[in-house]
């Protein structure tokens, strides 16, 4: 493919986009694809232990130990110290994960665990976020990202009570968004929820009330971008809430001391959900998706006849819709990586099957 094109009915705007893409020999399925409890034991994407390991001089890797199957999903470097934290999801059931000497037990659902390294390996604490409750608890790691200064934000979704040290917050509908804060020094400061109107698992909704965060990012103030999607009666917007596709995607901004700045939505037909974001210099974040006939961010729409075609969208400081653009595809796509060059023009990579 040697260009995208340009948004429907609007002149492209000179956004560089590239794609870089491996094929995929059979279907697969997007990020979230039905709300099922989770598994005692991870297992579709579990190694018996995690590992991290980095590229200097010298070189180093590290391999987690312990007693749980776990997994690494999420990872982002500290650009002024060469610091690395990590995360991802171990069993529950109160087995333990060990990083050099430093171990975290996991509640009695699947938990996800964080980390932090040095430059050279060598890591300095472990942390882990806990679901309970009597109706099938769960929490799942949605995306991590550092602030300038070394601080932690996370996101993801959760059920139940979720517990982040000595906080502890208790979702209202099916499933609830979190996002958290930690210091430098692994130290949970904060917790925030998005939440859905009620639950339909013990009648309080007749409709699917989600909000989920699968991505975060940090600007140069400390002010987090989180971005994900809703279903149902939320927070963060409202649709029909009958399945999975009804699906539409949010993004809300909180400042460094966890203050809701603003939120917004971009709505379309089928299955909307960000699946990756960046931030450029000026604190504009941009986020990667596909959809399906058509999805409007705000004053930009994009459109192609059937589904999975790949979008990206920019949103500005204060909330506001800047740009759209889109692919398209004849069969589907998910975009796994967004990044931007020091110009601020994004660069995305993912999969793919029929043609692009």
């Amino acid at each position: 493919m040697s260009a995208v094109p340009s948004v429907t009915a609007r002149p492209a705007r000179g956004i560089v986009l590239a794609l870089f893409l491996l094929f995929l020999m059979a279907s697969f399925s997007p990020l979230v694809s039905s709300f099922v409890e989770q598994p005692d034991e991870i297992v579709s994407q579990s190694v018996s232990d995690s590992f991290v390991s980095a590229r200097s001089s010298t070189g180093w890797a590290k391999m987690s130990g312990g007693s749980s199957n776990a997994n690494a999903r999420y990872l982002d470097v500290d650009q002024g110290t060469g610091d690395i934290v990590f995360g991802g999801q171990m069993d529950g059931g109160a087995v333990t994960l060990s990083w050099d000497g430093v171990s975290v037990t996991s509640g009695d659902a699947v938990t996800p665990w964080y980390a932090k390294t040095d430059s050279g390996g060598n890591v300095s604490w472990v942390q882990i976020a806990t679901a309970s409750g009597a109706n099938s608890p769960a929490i799942n790691p949605g995306g991590l990202a550092l602030s300038n200064s070394g601080e932690v934000y996370v996101t993801g979704s959760f059920r139940g009570t979720a517990t982040f040290g000595s906080l502890s917050v208790t979702s209202q509908g099916l499933y609830d968004c979190f996002i958290a804060k930690m210091s430098a020094n692994g130290q949970w400061q904060w917790v925030r929820v998005l939440q859905g109107a009620g639950d339909a698992q013990v009648g309080t909704s007749a409709t699917l009330d989600v909000v989920w965060g699968t991505s975060v990012v940090v600007d140069s103030a400390g002010d987090a971008v989180i971005g994900g999607f809703y279903l149902g009666s939320t927070d963060v917007g409202n649709n029909a809430g009958s399945d999975i596709s009804d699906a539409d995607i949010f993004v809300v901004k909180y400042s460094s001391s966890g203050a809701m700045s603003w939120s917004t939505e971009a709505k379309g037909s089928g299955l909307n959900e960000v699946q990756a974001m960046s931030i450029d210099m000026n604190g504009d974040a941009w986020l990667a998706s596909s959809f399906e006939t058509s999805l409007t961010f705000g004053a930009y729409s994009v459109s192609a006849s059937g589904s999975g075609h790949p979008v990206i969208a920019k949103i500005g400081t204060g909330g506001t819709w800047l740009d759209a653009q889109s692919g398209t595809t004849t069969s589907d796509t998910f975009i796994s990586g967004l990044d931007l060059d020091i110009a601020g023009e994004p660069t995305i990579a993912g999969i793919f099957s029929g043609s692009l």
